[in-house]
């Protein structure tokens, strides 16, 4: 019997981000599911692009290199939080969910 000696990892590198192959879910997103408790299966249900499949393969690939991909994870973390900030600094929501509050608590009241 012959035994295939490998997997093929099912990623792809785009403008610096590991996305699954032939999608544009990123194995950021993957790999926290899998890190929250979700197995394989319900990762797939979550995302029913993905091939259950590919998505054991992304989390034995991380597995295997995770030093590196805990770097690559914080690194866009640190990106994602750059961005959040510069979104806020830009578009600033200083009482935005008080001024909210307050006008449904008007409309009810206009409602009663």
């Amino acid at each position: 019997m012959n035994v295939a000696e490998t997997v093929t990892v099912p990623l792809r590198v785009q403008n610096d981000i590991i996305y699954m192959a032939n999608t544009r879910i990123p194995i950021d997103t993957v790999i926290a599911r899998w890190q929250q408790g979700y197995n394989p299966e319900q990762i797939h249900e979550g995302f029913p692009t993905l091939r259950t499949a590919d998505i054991y393969a992304a989390i034995s690939y991380y597995l295997e290199h995770q030093a590196e991909l805990d770097a690559y994870l914080r690194t866009r973390e640190a990106q994602a939080d750059r961005q959040r900030e510069e979104d806020e600094r830009r578009n600033p929501t200083n009482g935005l969910r008080e001024k909210l509050m307050k006008r449904l608590e008007d409309k009810k009241r206009l409602s009663e």
